[in-house]
């Protein structure tokens, strides 16, 4: 479809940086194709990753230390009791980390909106 109106836009420089700032975060390359998106489609969402990629992070350092309890049992042929609570202690930070990691990148349950202030 071939494109040939045009639409001007006066910003302060505030607004400008801003605008320039959501459509990177969203992963635009243009401004116009950025307001194009957010004046047709009903909604736009960015969630913020470094909450998972913490989770990651902890998850993996978990892992390794439920793999270091099963090599523990596999040379010894029993855990003890410590070491099955420190597994059940892991467990549940891993849960722990899931619902925060959850919480953090949905504000609550809702889903974080790019397109829902002032930008567009």
């Amino acid at each position: 479809m071939k494109r040939d109106e045009r639409f001007t836009v006066r910003l302060t420089a505030d607004e400008k940086a801003l605008i320039k700032e959501k459509m990177r975060e969203s992963g635009f390359r243009n401004v116009a194709d950025f307001f194009l998106h957010c004046a047709c489609s009903n909604r736009m969402f960015v969630v913020d990753t470094m909450p998972i990629l913490e989770v990651k992070t902890e998850l993996n350092r978990i892992g390794n230390n439920v793999n270091q309890i099963a090599k523990q049992a596999n040379i010894n042929g029993f855990l003890s009791k410590g070491t099955v609570e420190e597994l059940v202690g892991n467990v549940q930070k891993m849960q722990d980390i899931v619902n925060a990691a959850f919480t953090a990148c949905t504000k609550g349950g809702e889903a974080v909106g790019l397109c829902e202030d002032s930008a567009c």
